[in-house]
């Protein structure tokens, strides 16, 4: 009940409230489309490459289109609401277009499975380009509309909490048209759930035309350029945590970017997984992905309290090896019910740590950089898209198994660059423990940004 009171509190602010209705219906949409899209994908062509394929352009020309989207968003006279009103009529360009073609799909008996594929691609294709010019824009808007430390935390987990609630809804959606449809991964079914969710898309784009450049805050803080600033940060403070305060953008990015290779090989094969290699029926994925989303909602929500006090990096190198480990045991066991509990766990641990890594990056950097920043992120869709083909080949000439193996060793290495701000996080927590003050305190000072 606090949550929804802070959040009434905070309604005037056009841009938060936009933020949140778009990623609650959004990722309600993707959780409806997502338990169906790769196995459709799969029943059209018959080979796990050409779903890997799909993501690839999706994501390749999200990030063609992403980097120079973050430059724009960051000129002085630029307007970023009109950016995302140009982004969200491509978004439903992409809608109309796949809405055409499951129609077609359901009502349509002939084989045309190629001409569907096509179709669909190009569908892909127009959502990378749409969350391309969506993506710099809005983070940057939901970044500058809130101060540093502790408020930012709170807002990217609430931000985190309504993504995993509408991602909690779209399996429960998938259930009940699974349950009034069939039970089956047959092409009218999948076709027809896939159509919800596009539905609800077009509702999702439809929050971007309510952003605001006048709806920002503009504060000062002291944590431009820092993980976080304790007491003990000054001018003799030694010279390597300096350096590392300094690069501490550049860790998260390098992070984000190895993270994704080692994810994007597995991400969309999942479903494909638990339906062709340890035999769930659609309901029993959907149930599996519903209780994955509730665990991860209250993870979101304990996080940013354990953050306060122990640091958002500690927590989330914690966090994501607990989900590398449980990776590594879903690769060589099979039985559906130990299945489904590894994956809640590993999904849970994994999505809580978005917001954390997050809100480390945006209070790192000034605020007339966070769209170039977050333009900067979208680097990390080429890793995804890459190694997204490469995933679908693993899986079959390798087999699931060997690819969930793989991606677990990448993210293990993806944790690296987190170590220095590790050992800067926990030289100012012992900075503060000694003061007697919370941890993530915001000090005043002028903000800085990285050249």
């Amino acid at each position: 009940m606090d949550f929804f009171k802070q959040m009434r509190a905070e309604g005037r602010n056009a841009n938060i409230v936009a933020t949140f209705v778009f990623y609650f219906v959004a990722s309600l949409s993707h959780g409806i489309a997502g338990s169906v899209s790769s196995n459709l994908l799969f029943l059209l062509t018959g080979a796990n490459v050409y779903v890997g394929w799909a993501v690839g352009v999706q994501g390749i020309l999200q990030m063609l289109v992403a980097l120079p989207a973050g430059w724009w968003a960051d000129r002085p006279n630029c307007s970023r609401a009109r950016m995302l009103k140009y982004g969200a009529i491509i978004g439903w360009l992409e809608c109309v277009v796949k809405l055409v073609t499951l129609v077609i799909v359901v009502t349509n008996d002939t084989n045309n499975d190629w001409a569907y594929y096509a179709a669909l691609l190009v569908a892909h294709a127009l959502y990378g380009i749409h969350f391309g010019c969506i993506d710099p824009p809005m983070d940057a808007l939901f970044a500058d509309s809130m101060r540093n430390g502790d408020e930012r935390t709170q807002q990217e987990s609430r931000r985190a909490l309504l993504d995993n609630l509408g991602s909690a809804s779209g399996p429960l959606t998938s259930l009940m048209l699974f349950g009034i449809i069939g039970n089956e991964w047959s092409r009218h079914a999948m076709s027809l759930v896939w159509l919800v969710g596009v539905l609800l898309s077009t509702v999702a784009v439809g929050c971007l035309f309510v952003y605001r450049d006048d709806a920002v805050v503009v504060v000062v803080t002291t944590e431009a350029v820092e993980v976080e600033k304790g007491e003990n940060s000054s001018s003799s403070e030694p010279r390597l945590f300096q350096q590392i305060r300094r690069l501490t953008p550049y860790l998260c990015i390098v992070c984000d970017i190895v993270w994704a290779l080692g994810t994007g090989m597995s991400t969309a094969f999942w479903s494909l997984f638990l339906a062709n290699e340890v035999g769930m029926s659609p309901m029993a994925v959907s149930i599996t992905l519903l209780l994955s989303s509730l665990v991860t909602v209250a993870i979101v929500q304990a996080a940013p309290v354990v953050a306060h006090y122990g640091g958002r990096v500690g927590l989330t190198m914690c966090l994501s090896s607990m989900g590398v480990a449980t990776m590594l045991i879903i690769a060589v066991v099979h039985e559906p019910w130990l299945v489904s509990l590894l994956l809640i766990i590993r999904n849970a641990a994994l999505y809580a740590t978005t917001p954390l890594l997050r809100a480390v990056l945006m209070d790192s950097v000034g605020v007339g950089q966070r769209g170039k920043w977050a333009s900067v992120s979208s680097v990390t869709t080429l890793g995804w898209s890459g190694s997204a083909v490469l995933g679908g080949w693993l899986c079959d000439v390798y087999g699931y198994g060997t690819t969930f193996y793989v991606t677990a060793l990448v993210q293990s290495i993806a944790l690296l660059p987190l170590v220095p701000l590790l050992l800067l996080e926990r030289r100012c927590c012992v900075g503060r423990a000694a003061a007697n003050q919370p941890y993530t305190k915001v000090e005043v000072s002028e903000p800085q940004s990285i050249p």
